[in-house]
């Protein structure tokens, strides 16, 4: 059948060569497919994109190999199975772009260190927080709302952030709005265009630790947080997941302070948990800052709210240390870009969209 195919449609002059699972007794996942074409073709993983739409036999079967993976996105794509690509693709045209700027730059390969490892249920939910003025960003956030800033390919910084959260199979996605709203609701509607359903939680809430507590009933009692003027690397997700699945206690995601200057609360580390935190954001009195990133437990909010809603979300980090209650600490080191000023919006609308995968 693939001979046929093959021929038809005269695809056999684009191809060198063909692995087809029928003419073997293995077949996708199994490690021997991707093994078999290394080989034949003297290749390295390293040196080879495998490109597919299925998580399971696809992305599962290449990260046995450490090869790099494409997921191509449909709306017919198979269930998320515990397997992340480095990219995920609209159009097959994108893997030329991404093989021409490889040339030049080292992949950040959501493989990591990979080895198979049991399966960890994905987090089905996410809460984001899209409400901000952005007034840092000066007269542009007069008429924009910093989540709907165009970056690439004319598609919003928002856009971006719930197709990472989708890569790893969220596909739930809760939004506090406040400014600007309509920009964002407009665009994303209920979401079904993005194969992501979207609920949008509304009002002119005191603080994010406000806008969170006021959106638990729409929560999963396990659920992503993610501020929507970041831009991160899949693989954020999956050290976040798989931490969190060591033991179930909310973790969060750090960045070293090192030539480092994010506006969020300041932390430090002991053996992989938080140890105190800086709510004050900006003295460096620890060596971490938050980085945008981390999964709650919906009870964190519900055990520890104490009547106050001021303040950032990371409060409740503060409430559960002072009850002498973990949690876990992710210190990241993979690509993110953060939006603050109009510098940071000038400097990431410039790069190539496949930058953030790559050192």
């Amino acid at each position: 059948r693939i001979h046929r195919l093959i021929h038809k449609y005269s695809l056999n002059r684009y191809f060198k060569d063909y692995v087809i699972s029928s003419e073997t007794p293995f077949r996708k996942p199994d490690g021997f497919m991707f093994e078999y074409a290394l080989k034949s073709e003297d290749f390295s993983p390293n040196e080879v994109l495998m490109v597919g739409d299925r998580y399971d036999n696809d992305i599962q079967g290449a990260q046995y190999c450490h090869i790099n993976t494409a997921l191509l996105k449909d709306k017919q794509v198979s269930v998320f199975s515990g397997y992340t690509p480095d990219f995920v693709i609209n159009y097959l045209a994108d893997v030329l772009d991404i093989i021409e700027y490889s040339k030049e730059n080292k992949l950040l390969s959501a493989v990591g260190d990979f080895k198979p490892f049991k399966y960890q249920p994905p987090l089905r939910c996410a809460f984001i927080t899209a409400g901000g003025k952005g007034t840092r960003l000066g007269e542009i956030s007069l008429t924009k709302q910093k989540c709907m800033l165009p970056i690439w390919d004319g598609k919003p910084l928002l856009y971006y952030v719930l197709e990472s959260l989708r890569s790893v199979g969220c596909n739930k996605v809760v939004i506090a709005v406040d400014y600007l709203k309509e920009q964002i609701k407009d665009y994303f509607k209920d979401g079904n265009d993005f194969d992501i359903e979207i609920c949008y939680i509304e009002g002119n809430f005191q603080s994010t630790y406000d806008a969170i507590c006021h959106s638990l009933n729409s929560l999963s009692d396990t659920f992503y947080y993610v501020h929507g003027d970041i831009l991160f690397h899949p693989n954020l997700l999956v050290n976040l997941n798989r931490k969190y699945h060591s033991n179930h206690l909310g973790t969060v995601a750090l960045i070293s302070n090192k030539n480092i200057h994010l506006t969020h609360a300041q932390m430090d580390v002991e053996k992989e948990h938080i140890k105190a935190i800086d709510l004050s954001e900006r003295d460096e009195r620890f060596p971490y800052t938050f980085l945008g990133a981390a999964i709650y437990n919906k009870n964190d909010f519900i055990d520890n709210f104490d009547g106050n809603y001021s303040g950032m979300v990371e409060k409740v980090i503060y409430q559960k240390l002072v009850k002498n209650e973990k949690m876990n600490a992710v210190v990241y080191e993979g690509g993110w870009r953060h939006i603050e000023k109009i510098e940071d919006y000038q400097r990431v609308a410039k790069e190539n969209k496949w930058g953030i995968c790559f050192e």
